[in-house]
Parts: C-alpha cells; structure tokens; sequence
C-alpha cells in the first residue's frame, strides 16, 4: 500500500509538472504570437510611410498636371493632345492613390497629408488667377509638400514628428511664400 501511495503521488506531481510546463508554454507562445503581431503591424505602418515619402516626391512632380475638370471636358468635345492627357490621367492616379493612402498613415501625419491633397486639389482650381497669384501658391504647394515628405521621413527615423503647422492660403494676396518657419 506504500507504494501505491507513492506511485500515486509521484504520478499526480509528474501531471501537475506537465500541466504548469504546458501552460508556460502556451503563456510564451501567446506572448511571441502577440509581438509578432504588433511588430508586423508596425512594419505594415513603417511600409504606408515609406510609400508616402515615396508618393510625395511624385506628387510634386506631378500637381501641375492634376486637373480631374479637363479630363471631364473630353466628353463635352474639349481635344487635349495625347501626351497631356496621358499626364493628367497619370497625376489623377497619383492623388487617388494618395487619397487612399492617407487612411492607412499614423495619425500624427493623417491630417497634414489630408491638408496636402486638399491644396493640390485648391491649386488645380486656380487656373483662373493671375501668375504672379498662381506663381506663388506652386511654391506654398511646393513648400507644403515637402513639409509633409519630412514629417514622414521623421517618423521613419524615429525622430520627434514636429507639431502640425497651419496651412498656407493659396489664394491669399501676399506675394511672400508660406514656408515652414513662419507656419506657427
């Protein structure tokens, strides 16, 4: 009867090591499934930002183009050569492509890339405005763009995201460019 007791006791400590080693081993395993998780999700995010650096750059490149009025006046008879149409369908793609983007940014850099799009869309609208106007909002737009092309490159780095700053006004009357030190 001893050694049945011992043997009873030995098999209820050798379930109960197994037990505590098995729930060890999943407590570990949900740990590292959660990391990984989070460290993919973080690198998915890192990717938007990079794509965004990326697009910016094109972006610049390519506002003038974007006019979504004059693709919309070929139905009405209105000819644009081939070569000019090709870059203001190209431009369109760019900001749609932007547009979507934007939801998938952190949200420190969600509005100010909104903003972005937002003055491509006012700066495509003034084709009316006189040059020296106009003139001066490209390079407002152009200054904008890069702000938000380093608050990306920023957040890439590791490094502090500056504070938003105001928008510039594109049609505003002051022939001095927004920059970035006088946005406060």
């Amino acid at each position: 009867m001893n050694i049945s007791n011992m043997q009873m006791s030995n098999l209820l400590s050798g379930f109960i090591g197994a037990l505590l080693g098995a729930m060890s081993s999943f407590a570990i395993a949900v740990y590292a499934n959660k990391q990984g998780r989070k460290d993919l999700k973080e690198e998915r995010l890192r990717s938007h930002v990079a794509k965004a650096v990326s697009l910016a750059g094109q972006l610049i490149d390519n506002y003038i183009s974007y006019n979504p009025l004059l693709i919309n006046q070929t139905n009405f008879g209105v000819q644009i050569e081939e070569k000019f149409f090709n870059r203001i369908n190209y431009a369109i793609h760019l900001h749609d492509e932007a547009k979507y983007l934007q939801y998938l940014l952190p949200e420190v850099l969600r509005h100010r890339w909104d903003m972005m799009l937002v003055l491509i869309s006012e700066f495509s609208a003034m084709e009316k405005s006189d040059s020296v106007k106009r003139n001066r909002a490209q390079v407002d737009l152009d200054h904008y763009i890069r702000y938000v092309q380093s608050s990306c490159v920023d957040f890439l780095d590791g490094r502090h995201v500056q504070n938003e700053l105001k928008r510039p006004y594109l049609n505003r009357e002051d022939a001095t460019p927004w920059s970035t030190s006088d946005a406060d």
